[in-house]
């Protein structure tokens, strides 16, 4: 109803991998009923409801035509930000002032419809290579990347641990949650400065909390 399109998408696709994973401890009955009943719900708001019919219909047009959308036109200064310093990027919150002052739109005036720059990409990879660069997003890689090796070690020790069984929702909750903040494809908030970036953080801090927990009271 709020016309988010995004939040939509990922609430609806993330009760469909809950579904999935707890398979067996769902009754089809049931399942069809939440799906209908959803499904019901949306129907009536796209026929009924003029906002949420537009916002549904601008999102088709930007799938089918990305290239003209103002999220390829923010991603176009993103890249090209990254281009110009590869390795260092412009720095961090630096994307903005960069654009504004050094960037040359690559298309002629008569044919912007959509602003270039913003006070960031709006996706969270191009962010981090155009102000931190390919260094920046390396070390960052290689540290989110320890993070969730060391969770799975962790996890694959923990299968008959009774602590782990009772926090395994949650723990699996928030590793969730990080990999749908971490899916390349979508818009995303600012990573470094916002309350976007909090959730990742808490997420992150909450999954790390509870495997060294396990970790613990298993030795």
């Amino acid at each position: 109803m709020s016309g988010e399109r995004l939040a939509l998408i990922i609430i609806l696709s993330s009760l469909f991998v809950i579904f999935i994973l707890n398979f067996r401890n769902f009754k089809i009955k049931f399942f069809i009923f939440i799906f209908s009943f959803t499904f019901i719900i949306l129907l009536n708001l796209y026929y009924l409801s003029p906002s949420f019919n537009s916002r549904i219909q601008q999102l088709y047009l930007i799938i089918t035509n990305f290239s003209d959308s103002p999220w390829f036109r923010l991603y176009q200064s993103g890249y090209l930000a990254f281009k110009s310093n590869i390795l260092f990027g412009v720095g961090l919150k630096n994307y903005a002032i960069f654009c504004d002052n050094q960037l040359i739109d690559p298309l002629p005036e008569i044919h912007r419809k959509h602003p270039f720059c913003s006070t960031h990409p709006h996706n969270l990879y191009l962010e981090i290579l155009s102000e931190t660069g390919i260094v920046g997003f390396l070390l960052l890689s290689l540290t989110f990347g320890a993070f969730f090796s060391s969770m799975i070690t962790k996890i694959k020790r923990l299968k008959d641990n009774k602590i782990y069984k009772q926090y395994k929702a949650l723990l699996f909750g928030n590793i969730f949650i990080l990999f749908i903040y971490l899916w390349p494809i979508k818009t995303s908030g600012r990573f470094f400065t916002t309350w976007n970036g909090s959730f990742f953080w808490l997420n992150l801090g909450m999954a790390l909390l509870i495997t060294k927990d396990f970790y613990k009271k298993d030795k």
